[in-house]
């Protein structure tokens, strides 16, 4: 059963790429440079619809999609039972031969001594060098203290790499999942006047728990477009068996030109990963 999963999933993103790369040898004519595949993966810590651990279906997913970053939200390290105490981003960066950078939202003493701490956030993996990271404080409430006020946490990833001779600035986050958009507005805030200090060509990843035209979200656009708009037949990547809600962003700043965007059907999380091919800025 799982051996005709994986070749139908082989052969949707065979399909897929091919009609992607087509697409961007033709676009990328017209004053752009590389072309690079970008992928948001909320992980839902290697946990899928079937409610069972495995976060080499992940791995899987990510293999045959061959993206050049990847923004990671849910990632357990070290962190329960639940991931059997699995470093999640170590494991896929060495099965993916990726680079990587973990910023962990909760970091707690280990679960016996000698341990490693147990860490759960958010993170990056790409195949060109981390030469700058940082792991930012934005709003968030304590899932332990549920009666506390936001307060400063950490979890907000922010890299930088170069594409060809492009400097790229990388985000990763993941807002809140509550109805009131109060913490939410809070988080966007936050990440926009840390990102509005940095110049050139970025790149935000995240589960943003909302829809686009979500009044919370509207600073997001004074800085990046919304490359979800070129998806085809449907962006919605939540829940991953019958996707109805589009959660997961991949959001870019106007000077990268997009190409094709789309989401690839499994369900070894409880979200689709989006996937975008983007034309970057001609170095030089």
């Amino acid at each position: 059963m799982r051996m005709m999963k994986l070749l139908s999933v082989m052969l949707a993103v065979a399909v897929s790429t091919c009609t992607m790369t087509h697409t961007a040898h033709a676009e990328t004519r017209d004053g752009h440079g590389q072309t690079i595949t970008a992928v948001t993966y909320n992980i839902h810590s290697g946990v899928g619809m079937d409610k069972m651990y495995d976060v080499y279906r992940v791995c899987e997913d990510i293999r045959w999609i061959h993206p050049d970053i990847v923004g990671l939200q849910e990632v357990d390290a070290n962190w329960s039972a639940r991931s059997h105490f699995d470093n999640q981003v170590k494991k896929l960066a060495y099965e993916l031969q990726m680079n990587y950078f973990f910023a962990p939202m909760y970091d707690r003493p280990p679960a016996k001594p000698g341990a490693h701490n147990r860490q759960h956030g958010t993170a990056i993996l790409s195949r060109f060098p981390i030469y700058e990271e940082k792991n930012h404080r934005i709003a968030r409430l304590s899932t332990d203290h549920p009666n506390d006020a936001p307060a400063l946490a950490p979890g907000f990833v922010d890299v930088k790499v170069e594409v060809g001779k492009t400097p790229l600035h990388v985000y990763v986050t993941h807002l809140d999942d509550r109805s009131d958009p109060t913490v939410r507005k809070k988080q966007v805030d936050d990440m926009v006047r840390i990102m509005e200090k940095d110049t050139g060509t970025q790149m935000l990843f995240g589960d943003l728990n909302a829809p686009s035209t979500a009044p919370e979200l509207r600073p997001l656009w004074n800085l990046f477009q919304d490359a979800t708009v070129s998806c085809k037949p449907s962006c919605n990547t939540y829940p991953a068996d019958k996707p109805t809600r589009r959660m997961d962003y991949i959001l870019v700043t106007p000077d990268i030109q997009v190409v094709a965007a789309r989401t690839l059907p499994t369900t070894a999380s409880d979200h689709r990963p989006f996937i975008l091919q983007l034309a970057m800025p001609k170095s030089g």
